[in-house]
Formats: structure tokens, sequence, C-alpha cells
């Protein structure tokens, strides 16, 4: 799952609302940082911040959920696994190399270069990892029938959780 349209979604939102990013991030009450670092795809906004955007500006979840690209999958997207499942990997034995990016890197076996511009620390691997939870959460909520909710949660989002929080319930930052 690729993330590459929200950046852009999300700037057309706050020009078609004739706003700045310092006015579109007064009315989410965030950094106008956050904004830049959003619509440059630096990070993306979590699941709450895209249900308060939705709320705020009128635009259906369904349209945020739209703008991400779940057919655009690389030889990339396996580096980019790789390195995340080395730092949950590092992270579950409590391994306190898991912090540094180069020890995550060099477990993953991932060329450094190529690492690099994936991710330049392990706090963006956290980032990444959270993403992936909240639009797996989104999706969930997005495609659900009000009767088959409890169902769809069951089937599709327990799972993922289950296997995120079994890898990484290790991971404790002092």
């Amino acid at each position: 799952m690729t993330f590459k349209y929200i950046p852009k979604f999300l700037l057309n939102i706050r020009v078609d609302q004739g706003l700045t990013q310092a006015e579109f991030a007064d009315r989410l009450f965030i950094s106008p940082k956050t904004i830049s670092n959003w619509e440059r795809g630096i990070n993306l906004p979590p699941l709450d911040v895209l249900i308060n955007i939705s709320k705020t500006f009128q635009v259906p979840l369904a349209r945020l959920f739209e703008q991400i690209d779940q057919k655009n999958f690389t030889v990339h997207d396996a580096e980019r696994k790789k390195l995340i499942n080395a730092f949950l990997l590092l992270a579950s034995q409590n391994n306190i190399n898991c912090y540094d990016i180069n020890n995550v890197i060099a477990e993953s076996g991932v060329s450094h270069d190529l690492a690099l511009t994936f991710f330049r620390s392990s706090a963006e691997i956290l980032q990444d990892i959270e993403q992936t939870i909240n639009m797996a959460i989104l999706s969930t909520l997005t495609e659900s029938k009000a009767n088959k909710l409890l169902e769809k949660i069951s089937d599709d989002l327990l799972p993922v959780l289950y296997d995120h929080q079994f890898r990484a319930k290790s991971i404790v930052f002092k």
C-alpha cells in the first residue's frame, strides 16, 4: 500500500478552501510545519486527523481513502518491508540496536543508500507502522456496511493489529 496521492489531495483541499498552510493548520489545531510535511509527503496525518480533516472540510472519508494507491507495489516495497521487519525483530529482542537506523539497515540486508531513501531514522519506521495500521482501520471502516462492521473488524482488522502488536509488543522507549 502506498500513500503517494494523499499529499497532493491534502494540498488540493487546502487550495480549494483558499487557505494558506498556516490557516489550514489553525483550523486543524496543528502547526504549519506539520501541514508542510504532509503536503511534501514526508509524513501523513494519523487516522484521527484524517477524520478531523473529513469533518472540518466536508470531505468524505471514502474520498481520502481513495487516494491510497493499493496497486502500485514495486520491488522497493519489498525492501521497505525488510527494513520494517528488521526493526521489529530487533525491537522484539529488546535489542537497543533497534533505535539506531544503521543497525536496522544492517539487519535488513538492504543497501544503505536505498534504505535511507525510505527511512532516515527508527522513528520514521515507527511512523510508517502507525500509518499502515491507521490506513487498515480506515479501510475497514470505509468499506464496511453498518450491519457487517463487527464481522469486518474481526476478519480483517484484528489480525493486522494482532500481528503488529505481537511483533512490536516489547518496544519500550525510555
